[in-house]
């Protein structure tokens, strides 16, 4: 059997603050009638004034929503899942952010440190995520929970007694941490994860009759294990942006019998150990005073030895590695209209530049073995290209993003017939 290996290249959904100068709020502030105070103090999201745009060209650093670059370029504004993972950015950040096409929801407030939190359903049970940030260090904490305990007690007539234990976890529970410090010029993040991906069900049963006990049990695994660390320069980085990591991933896949004093285990055949490095390129190829165009590409290269199969009774022995060279090129534009919109899209294609896939499979009764076959397979592909686009309104101190399906372009009826052509639409208030 073949399975693809599956992972994530460095698209996450991404995070960070929006912005407007103090200038541009009293000329508002006049506009409707109000007096600006002289010395009115910059609110919290306002940046430095040296990250602000020259006179007349568009503001490209307000903090941005999930619609917006999808396609995972470095280059592009951080959003509010950039600002998850990497937690110590979320320091000095009073926001909160709603998606309600997506269940999502984020907010970070406090003096001196930050606290934040967020709601996610991307697992597939209702996580929350805690965290807190400082000017040294941020940290923060998901969990999702999906467990379940029976127990079952049985008296029987004669004296018979039958005791059972029921334990069942809800594919999606999860547990992760995360950490992410500055070092001068550059940002160090990290994280480890447990997340259970499939329905498990152990149950252990004692029966017990005349002073005689009999112990069954049965046990499946189906859960990833892991940990990640990060190195990127989006603090120092002025037209080449970068990261590069390294995720380590155990997927374990398999089951246990006990009983009568015997114990047999199975493994599924994508039972993996993965190592993969990733690096990711973006920068800046077009530039004017109201748009930009970022190029860039987000490689990995994934290495999975497959648990196998070792069956001692009938001499059948089998062990499989996976080798891909992956490549994801993006391209992300955006356009200012005026103050207040923005446009953005975006297009990118998933490239396996090579897959190695080798296995060895020996069978036969006896020493040495009569059949040993190894097979390779070398495989390339270029995907499908996926392209979106979407729109940024923002005032004062809120702004809204959305995103359109693809299938709106295809027909751009169709939203009237009770089909949804928004992909993506979420709004933020900054304090």
């Amino acid at each position: 059997m073949r399975k693809e290996t599956t992972m994530k290249l460095g698209t996450l959904t991404l995070a960070t603050a929006l912005v407007f100068a103090t200038a541009a709020m009293a000329q508002t502030a006049e506009a409707d009638g109000q007096a600006a105070a002289p010395a009115e103090t910059a609110p919290a999201y306002e940046p430095a004034p040296a990250a602000a745009a020259p006179a007349g060209e568009a503001d490209f650093g307000s903090m941005r929503g999930r619609a917006y670059n999808i396609v995972g370029n470095q280059a592009g504004v951080p959003t509010v899942g950039n600002y998850l993972d990497k937690p110590h950015t979320l320091h000095g950040r009073k926001m909160v952010y709603v998606e309600p096409t997506n269940s999502f929801a984020a907010l970070s407030f406090g003096e001196g440190s930050t606290k934040f939190l967020a709601f996610d359903n991307s697992v597939g049970l209702g996580m929350m995520t805690l965290g807190l940030a400082t000017k040294g260090f941020g940290a923060s904490f998901d969990y999702a929970f999906g467990k379940r305990w029976r127990f079952d007690t049985d008296k029987q007539t004669g004296g018979a007694k039958v005791e059972r234990d029921i334990t069942n976890i809800t594919a999606g529970d999860l547990l992760q941490a995360r950490f992410s410090v500055p070092a001068g010029a550059y940002d160090l993040a990290a994280r480890a994860f447990w997340l259970t991906y499939r329905n498990e069900t152990e149950t252990k049963t004692e029966s017990s009759n005349a002073g005689t006990t009999t112990t069954t049990e049965s046990d499946q695994d189906f859960w990833d294990y892991g940990a990640e660390v990060t190195v990127s320069n989006d603090p120092s980085a002025k037209d080449l942006f970068w990261s590069a990591g390294v995720l380590f991933v155990r997927h374990a896949a398999d089951r246990m019998t006990k009983g009568g004093g015997t114990t047999r285990e199975t493994n599924d055949p994508d039972a993996t150990v993965t190592l993969q490095p990733n690096v990711n390129v973006g920068l800046a190829v077009l530039k004017s005073d109201n748009a930009r165009v970022l190029v860039g590409v987000n490689g990995s290269v994934p290495f999975s030895v497959y648990d196998g199969a070792n069956n001692k009774n009938t001499n059948v022995k089998d062990s499989r590695f996976t080798l891909d060279f992956v490549a994801t090129p993006n391209i992300l534009g955006e356009l200012a209209l005026g103050e207040s919109w923005l446009l953005f899209a975006g297009a990118a294609y998933f490239w396996e530049v090579l897959d190695v896939d080798h296995e060895t499979y020996v069978t036969g009764n006896g020493t040495p073995a009569k059949e040993t076959l190894n097979t390779t397979i070398l495989s390339m592909t270029t995907n499908t290209a996926f392209v979106n686009a979407g729109a940024r309104f923002q005032r004062r101190n809120f702004a809204v993003e959305a995103s359109v399906a693809n299938n709106f372009f295809n027909n751009p009826l169709e939203g009237f017939n009770g089909t949804n052509f928004i992909a993506n639409l979420g709004g933020f208030i900054y304090f």
